[in-house]
């Protein structure tokens, strides 16, 4: 998938911090992007937060 202003964003916030998506997270932005709902399951500290921000994907 192309890589929108908006991902570029996280992406470039996580990688200032060593950081990169849980393919979780990124499964579950490919996934409402879609269309799709569901439930995001992970333990606390994990970045179930994150998972929830597709509308930044959408950010132009």
């Amino acid at each position: 998938m192309q890589q929108s202003k908006g991902r570029k964003i996280i992406n470039d916030w996580l990688a200032k911090k060593g950081r990169k998506p849980f393919a979780f997270q990124s499964e579950a932005w490919e996934q409402y992007l879609a269309g799709n709902s569901g439930l995001v399951n992970a333990p606390t500290g994990f970045g179930k937060t994150f998972s929830l921000f597709p509308a930044v994907d959408r950010m132009d």
